[in-house]
């Protein structure tokens, strides 16, 4: 599986581009609707244990911590708070002071790592933000459902 995810900071969207064997889909959202659709939620409030660990991570210094979420599912993730983001990588983790390099995910009964290889800082070009003519536009719920989730995260 490859996948991307670009945060445009300027309009608030988040375009995830996903490669699983062939199969292409692009599921864009925006972080404003998220927020709004998360704080009808109390229920979505994480719990953060940080975990005496770390590693390094694309050139940073990296610190693990293990995020709890009300319904009992989990991530563990190493992070830097070196980094900051002009938009919340996920509205989920709004409370959380730094930006993660590396989590580890269950998603329709798929274990999912995602790791940094390399952070760079420069302009980008607005072609970047363009989903590419061959993948396949998808809603989340879509994409949930394709992998065999529920739905709405």
């Amino acid at each position: 599986i490859n996948s991307t995810t670009i945060v445009n900071s300027k309009t608030n969207e988040v375009t995830s581009l996903t490669d699983m064997m062939g199969t292409k889909t692009a599921t864009v959202f925006d972080l404003d609707d998220q927020k709004k659709d998360k704080s009808k939620s109390k229920d979505d409030e994480l719990k953060f244990e940080l975990v005496n660990d770390t590693k390094e991570i694309a050139g940073y210094q990296c610190k693990k911590a293990i995020l709890k979420n009300a319904d009992g599912s989990s991530v563990e993730m190493y992070y830097t708070d070196v980094i900051t983001s002009a938009s919340q990588f996920s509205s989920q983790w709004k409370n959380f002071k730094g930006f993660p390099l590396e989590y580890a995910v269950d998603v329709g009964g798929m274990n999912m790592k995602m790791t940094a290889t390399s952070i760079t800082r420069e302009k980008v070009s607005d072609e970047l933000f363009k989903i590419p003519a061959d993948y396949k536009i998808m809603s989340q719920e879509e994409f949930q459902k394709m992998l065999g989730g529920e739905g709405k995260e």
